[in-house]
């Protein structure tokens, strides 16, 4: 019986784990559709109609005015980053894998050239992932193939940011530590 605790309990820990990555990689593809958006032109503010509307010409209400431009990008809600998120999480493993399979194949030299197999999986890494990110952005999102990989660079240079600022925290708190 406690067994059965203790898995549930594991479940548990990690569904919320999975909950806090999903939201945090939610705010991170915001971040980045939100610097894309401030890099690009805002869209024309469209002109304002309301001084030519007459009262008496249609039954319906005077039109609202726009107070702010549109974005070029519409910023995407919770669950959508959520989502993108989550399907980035499932589609990345498996280039990674098809890549090392394929590095593996190809580096395989019986002369020594095993130590730059990392080095090349790496470089052949990044630009697989970036197209894959940027394809799902644009199946996902309202937006051009080029703005999609506008926000895909910047997503990716935020999660380098965060990712170096993380192992910075953590290396200063190891080393203060005395560890």
């Amino acid at each position: 019986m406690a067994d059965i605790a203790g898995v549930l309990f594991g479940c548990g820990v990690g569904l919320f784990g999975l909950f806090v990555a999903l939201l945090i990689g939610s705010v991170l593809v915001r971040a980045a559709v939100a610097v894309a958006n401030r890099v690009l032109r805002p869209a024309e503010v469209p002109p304002d109609t309301f001084g030519q509307w007459d009262d008496w010409d249609s039954d319906e209400p005077a039109p609202k005015r726009r107070k702010k431009s549109a974005r070029v990008i519409p910023e995407p809600s919770l669950a959508t980053g959520m989502l993108v998120t989550f399907l980035s999480g499932l589609v990345n493993p498996f280039s990674i894998a098809a890549l090392a399979v394929v590095a593996g194949a190809q580096l395989d030299d019986p002369q020594g050239l095993d130590e730059l197999l990392p080095f090349a999986f790496v470089v052949l890494l990044l630009p697989v992932g970036f197209a894959l990110f940027t394809l799902l952005l644009r199946l996902l999102l309202p937006t051009t193939f080029w703005r999609a990989a506008l926000v895909a660079f910047f997503h990716t240079l935020i999660v380098f940011a965060v990712a170096l600022g993380a192992g910075a925290a953590v290396y200063l708190a190891w080393n203060a530590l005395g560890a």
